[in-house]
C-alpha cells in the first residue's frame, strides 16, 4: 500500500468515528475521544517506526489492542489485582445483589485492578468513578476515590442502581459506561462503538 492509500485508510477510519459521533449527538465525541487519541498515537508510532501494525484492523480489534497495551504498560500484576480487593469486591457484590463475576469483570475492564488508575476524563480508582458521581452519589472526595474499598462500594452501588432502574445487565453496563442520561434519552444502549465493546466484553468474560 502506497503512502496515499495509507493516508486514505486512516482518514476513512477517523471519518467513521466522527460520523457515528454526529449521529449519536455531541456526547459521543466525548465518549470516544480517548479511542480517537489512541488511534492517532498508534498511527504516529507506526509512521515513526516505518511499520503498519494497525493496518486492516477492525474497530473492535483496535480496542482489544489498546487494552493489551494498557496492561503491558501498567504490568500484568494489575490485571490479577490485590487478593484483598477481589475478596472485598465479592463481598460488596453480594451486598448489593450483583454477581461477583460481573463486578470483577467491570473492575478488570475499567482499571485492570489498578487502584491508582486515572482516565483522561478524570475517572479514578478501581471502578473509574468520576469525581462528580463520587461526590454526589457516594459522598466521596477526590482523594477518597483512590481508597480501594470506598471506590468498590461506590461503583458497585452505582451499578446496582442502574440495574434496578433499567432492568437488564446490558443496559446497566451501558449506563455505567455512557451515562444514565443517555440510556433514559434513547431507551436503549447507545451505538457508541466503545460502549458496545464495553458491555459485550464484560458480559462475555463474566459468562452472562
Amino acid at each position: 500500500m502506497n503512502k496515499l492509500n495509507e493516508v486514505i485508510v486512516w482518514v476513512c477510519l477517523l471519518c467513521i468515528v466522527v460520523s457515528i459521533a454526529l449521529i449519536g449527538g455531541c456526547n459521543e465525541i466525548e465518549y470516544d475521544s480517548d479511542i480517537q487519541k489512541w488511534i492517532a498515537e498508534a498511527k504516529a508510532k507506526d509512521e515513526a517506526q516505518g511499520v503498519k501494525t494497525w493496518e486492516g484492523m477492525t474497530f473492535e480489534e483496535l480496542l482489544e489492542e489498546r487494552d493489551k497495551a494498557w496492561l503491558r504498560k501498567n504490568g500484568k500484576k494489575t490485571e490479577i489485582g490485590d487478593n484483598s480487593n477481589r475478596v472485598y469486591a465479592t463481598k460488596i457484590a453480594n451486598k448489593y445483589g450483583l454477581a461477583s463475576k460481573l463486578v470483577h469483570e467491570v473492575i478488570r475492564q475499567e482499571s485492570a485492578w489498578n487502584p491508582k488508575a486515572v482516565s483522561s476524563k478524570g475517572a479514578r480508582g478501581l471502578m473509574q468513578i468520576m469525581q462528580g458521581t463520587g461526590r454526589t452519589f457516594c459522598g466521596l472526595s477526590k482523594s477518597q476515590l483512590f481508597n480501594s474499598r470506598k471506590n468498590i462500594d461506590c461503583g458497585v452501588r452505582y451499578l446496582a442502581k442502574h440495574l434496578r432502574e433499567f432492568g437488564t445487565i446490558k443496559l446497566a453496563l451501558c449506563a455505567y459506561h455512557a451515562g444514565e442520561g443517555k440510556i433514559r434519552e434513547l431507551g436503549r444502549c447507545p451505538n457508541f462503538k466503545s460502549t458496545q465493546h464495553y458491555y459485550k466484553i464484560i458480559m462475555a468474560r463474566a459468562g452472562l
